[in-house]
């Protein structure tokens, strides 16, 4: 690989954002098991709120993002990497992923919800917060998360485009 390899105009333009879904998922990782009743955690409402912020707009992000990719940049793709395809590996990682968001938003507003009415003394959040649930829809979210940002990132990598048979001005018209 060459650095700053204009093939790998698009690969690098979905990078940022690719970094920050990660950094964001890292983030709610390292603050979840503060809300955990076991953790002894004192300020366990105020972390659960940071927590629920974070993954609302992890939610959020990734839902647009993904209907950029599939409305604008995976139909162009699609002609030359079959992995783009509407039903191929990329888009029924999206469908699957969007069922982990659904289930993850539905909880957060949920919880949210109930912060609002200030429920907030331990006791209180012990009757509607269970973090073995967050978790776990968490961690099926990640599980194709992860795995998906890292395939769709090779896919584009510019040794991927060459290989396809991309010119490189319908590269670079993708993300201008």
């Amino acid at each position: 690989m060459v650095a700053n390899d204009p093939w790998d105009c698009l690969y690098e333009g979905m990078l940022p954002f690719h970094e920050h879904f990660r950094a964001t998922l890292n983030q709610i990782r390292m603050l979840l098991p503060s809300t955990d009743a076991a953790s002894g955690s004192k300020n366990r409402a105020q972390t659960l709120t940071a927590v629920l912020s974070l993954s609302h707009r992890l939610c959020r992000s990734l839902e647009a993002h993904h209907m950029i990719e599939e409305q604008f940049i995976f139909p162009k793709l699609s002609a030359k990497l079959p992995q783009f395809a509407p039903s191929s590996q990329h888009t029924s990682e999206h469908e699957t992923m969007h069922h982990a968001l659904e289930s993850l938003q539905s909880e957060v507003e949920r919880l949210a919800l109930q912060l609002r009415k200030g429920k907030t003394k331990d006791r209180e959040l012990d009757n509607y917060y269970d973090y073995a649930d967050f978790n776990s829809r968490l961690k099926i979210l990640a599980e194709t998360l992860l795995p998906h940002l890292e395939a769709e990132e090779k896919s584009l990598r510019a040794e991927s485009v060459k290989a396809a048979g991309f010119k490189l001005n319908e590269i670079q018209g993708l993300i201008r």
